[in-house]
């Protein structure tokens, strides 16, 4: 197990890795201008005007959730592939929250799409559509900016003039006023049009997306200085553990003996606290049960769908006799599987 893992020999678990990820983070910023990835370190840091405290509290916030990227930007994945995951990710991301977003406006979705395009067309702009693909983002920014100001608070009715295309005295100004003002008690949806603003538009040439980019690359070298450092302490964090029995286990296509072994001995699985799951965790599992829908074709499937503010999971584990319980917290669902 230990060279299967690649753990090596006996390591600690520990429950505060704080002070082995702040270590790693320093000994990688230290190797700024040295080889490709210094060179990484050295935009990056340009990136953030040299503000090395707040790259490294960026840093150490990675490090806390390796768990949600360790498997597609680790060491061992390859960086092309790794670019197209994350932007996919950030798709899925983005069309979680615009439906989101269009849940929470209801039935003011559509008028204030009429409301938008109306006012662009004053200003000889092209009208939006306010759908929830990915590709839509743009247009829900220029809503957003409509009714948001500039620190992204809402719009006063003053401020709806005819620079945004209502004109003084129009019908058009008085009924977008009327949403605005059913809009402006709800500062969940303040914060998630905010959100949208902020949310990359994952293309090459975009600031946002570049620096999302650049990070995914650097993060490979980083997680190297905290193997070391692990190594050096002889203590691990729990994700390390989880990454590790994922490498024992090997690939669907490569399982080891190990995984082979393993299929035969484990039966049923309790999964506590269920909406805690990392993305690494749930591929743990989703490799630890493989196969098992072969040997119970009659058995209902578990589907389990997560989503956080920082990342979503969606994972099936088909015919597992798996217990999958959740504390019951908003935005997670569990099913009890015979």
């Amino acid at each position: 197990m230990p060279i299967l893992s690649g753990m090596g020999g006996a390591v600690e678990p520990v429950d505060d890795a704080q002070p082995l990820y702040e270590e790693a983070v320093r000994s990688f910023l230290s190797s700024a201008g040295e080889g490709a990835a210094g060179e990484g370190i050295c935009r990056l840091l340009l990136q953030f005007e040299n503000r090395w405290s707040r790259v490294a509290e960026m840093l150490v916030a990675l490090l806390e959730r390796r768990g949600d990227w360790g498997t597609v930007v680790g060491q061992h994945q390859d960086s092309i592939a790794a670019e197209s995951a994350i932007r996919q990710t950030l798709r899925d991301l983005t069309e979680l929250r615009l439906a989101a977003i269009a849940d929470m406006l209801g039935a003011n979705l559509a008028v204030l799409e009429r409301l938008v395009c109306d006012a662009r067309e004053n200003l000889d702009l092209p009208p939006i559509s306010l759908l929830t693909a990915h590709n839509y983002i743009e247009d829900w920014r220029a809503a957003a900016q409509t009714l948001l100001t500039r620190e992204q608070a809402w719009r006063k009715p003053g401020g709806v003039n005819k620079n945004l295309g209502f004109p003084a005295g129009s019908e058009i100004k008085s009924e977008f006023v009327d949403v605005l003002e059913s809009l402006s008690g709800d500062d969940a949806l303040r914060e998630a049009l905010v959100e949208i603003l902020l949310i990359p538009l994952h293309e090459q040439g975009d600031p946002a997306w570049d620096l999302v980019v650049l990070v995914s690359s650097l993060l490979p070298a980083l997680q190297a200085h905290l193997l070391v450092v692990f190594q050096e302490s002889g203590a691990v964090d729990h994700t390390h553990v989880t990454l590790a029995a994922l490498q024992a286990l090997g690939t669907d296509d490569e399982p080891t003996r190990l995984a082979e072994r393993l299929d035969y001995q484990i039966e049923h699985i309790l999964i506590d606290e269920f909406q805690d799951t990392s993305a690494s965790q749930a591929l743990l599992l989703e490799r630890i049960t493989r196969g098992w829908h072969e040997h119970n074709e009659n058995s209902a499937a578990s589907h389990a769908v997560r989503r956080g503010r920082c990342h979503a999971v969606n994972i099936w584990f088909p015919g597992c006799r798996c217990v999958l319980v959740s504390s019951g917290a908003q935005g997670s669902i569990s099913w009890l599987v015979p």
